[in-house]
């Protein structure tokens, strides 16, 4: 997942469903197909390198992790921002590479007990059910120790299960909380410094060809079988 500032929230599903579309066993997804199970995985453990890009570059954290990382460049002294890219390119190389040679290490240190650990895939949902609302009610309410957020945690629980039954996409409502405001207020301060002529501007071409290609690509393929057939 290269896409820097979307946050992990977002990372797994938006690799999930590019891997639905574009793979060839897409069809299968949803009931144990490995790809769609290393898809989500993998962009999980990729989305901080992106998530580093604008954290330096820019000193807008693009995850839960990189503010806290943030946090902690403010306190040793440290301004994340164009400048720091031109007098601690050492700092930022160095987290580059603790990156990549962590996610190795993190790889090699697993293999060995990846058997013990995928038994848990074994658990019942209903051993697991009661444990994991616990935690959800729990993070809920601590939020803002309020009890209409448990309330919202029911009401959210009721909308996914009809959702579900009527073949809705449950991630697409997920990212629409987690990206609305993102995107609302990146546009607002796009437009503020660049005015609607931002959209003709050369990073944002690549970047709105790539969006093209991606949604296309799946309509392309059949376009392609059908031709063959």
């Amino acid at each position: 997942m290269i896409a820097p500032g979307i946050g992990g929230e977002t990372a797994g599903f938006l690799a999930y469903a590019l891997a639905k579309r574009a793979g060839r066993e897409g069809d299968r997804f949803g009931t144990g197909a490995i790809e769609g199970v290393i898809a989500p995985e993998a962009s999980n453990n990729s989305k901080e390198g992106g998530a580093l890009v604008p954290t330096l570059a820019f000193g807008v954290p693009g995850s839960v992790g990189m503010a806290v990382l943030l946090g902690g460049f403010l306190v040793l002294g440290l301004q994340p921002g164009p400048d720091f890219l031109v007098r601690h390119m050492d700092i930022a190389i160095a987290m580059a590479l603790v990156l990549a040679i962590a996610n190795v290490l993190g790889v090699l240190l697993l293999l060995p007990v990846v058997g013990w650990i995928s038994k848990v895939a074994l658990v019942r949902g209903r051993l697991l059910a009661p444990i994991l609302l616990v935690f959800v009610f729990a993070g809920a309410y601590s939020t803002t120790n309020h009890p209409l957020d448990v309330a919202s945690v029911f009401l959210f629980g009721a909308l996914g299960h009809v959702m579900k039954r009527l073949n809705y996409s449950r991630a697409a409502l997920v990212l629409g909380f987690v990206l609305g405001p993102m995107i609302e207020r990146y546009l607002h301060i796009s437009l503020q410094a660049y005015g609607p002529a931002f959209l003709a501007r050369p990073i944002v071409l690549v970047l709105e060809g790539i969006m093209f290609v991606i949604l296309l690509w799946p309509w392309a393929r059949r376009l392609a079988r059908r031709a063959r057939r």
